[in-house]
């Protein structure tokens, strides 16, 4: 294994400590499994870290919009079992829907599938896991500035929040700051196998455009902007914090 393999793995490994060590007393974690890189390598960690008093849920949601999603489904499937995960597989209906665009709806329907799921099984206190990275945050943060967000939109992804209409379970992102090339490395190193959504490579879709020609040539003259973005939208949170506590106390 390289130096720079094994920097990768150790990066990975304390994000998923220190999220195991905030929740330590949560009794069940559910991860958002879709099979790719960045799920996988989440998912990965999680049992490598070895949560002896954890349940570990993975959950599937087929969105119906790619023909292998079926596949997919069973590729998840075949997956968890090698790892010793449960597993679930949701079928979300976005076709019906999908006034507002497919990316959105996409999203508002798989949040909301996944708030079903923990209520349906009346979980208290557990938590939903995302692999939402580095690059993703960047992304969010250009796609809020170009519609012209403000303090909270550029915010941007907390690494917590309470998931959806249930305020007794919390949505988090524990790989969050990690680089995407750090989850790429992680999964040469355990040599770990995942789906590619093809659908990634079209620039029809903003969020497609963006990561796969803006922040491209942007990095280009600043190699960091990812970092940079990522580190704008952790000022901003702060910032939202600290507007929202003087507007209480103004509302006195």
């Amino acid at each position: 294994m390289s130096f720079s393999k094994d920097l990768s793995a150790s990066h990975v490994n304390l994000s998923i400590d220190k999220f195991i060590n905030t929740f330590q007393k949560t009794p069940t974690v559910y991860v958002a499994f879709s099979g790719g890189l960045d799920s996988t390598v989440l998912l990965h960690a999680l049992v490598q870290s070895k949560l002896d008093n954890h349940r570990i849920i993975a959950v599937y949601i087929d969105h119906g919009l790619q023909a292998v999603s079926a596949q997919w489904a069973e590729r998840c499937a075949k997956v968890c079992h090698d790892l010793g995960v449960e597993f679930t597989a949701l079928n979300v209906d976005i076709q019906s829907t999908a006034r507002k665009g497919v990316e959105a709806v996409a999203r508002q329907l798989r949040y909301q599938a996944l708030s079903d799921v923990i209520n349906e099984r009346g979980e208290r206190d557990s938590v939903l896991v995302t692999g939402h990275h580095q690059r993703d945050q960047a992304e969010t943060v250009l796609l809020n500035l170009f519609r012209g967000a403000g303090v909270n939109g550029l915010a941007a992804m907390p690494n917590s929040i309470y998931l959806h209409d249930n305020k007794q379970s919390l949505h988090c992102r524990p790989l969050l700051n990690i680089p995407y090339s750090l989850l790429v490395e992680y999964a040469e190193t355990h040599q770990l196998s995942f789906v590619t959504d093809e659908s990634n490579r079209s620039s029809v879709y903003r969020r497609n455009l963006v990561r796969n020609e803006i922040l491209p040539k942007i990095e280009l003259t600043w190699p960091t902007i990812h970092a940079s973005l990522a580190s704008t939208a952790s000022h901003m949170q702060e910032a939202s914090t600290l507007l929202d506590k003087y507007a209480k106390k103004d509302l006195r």
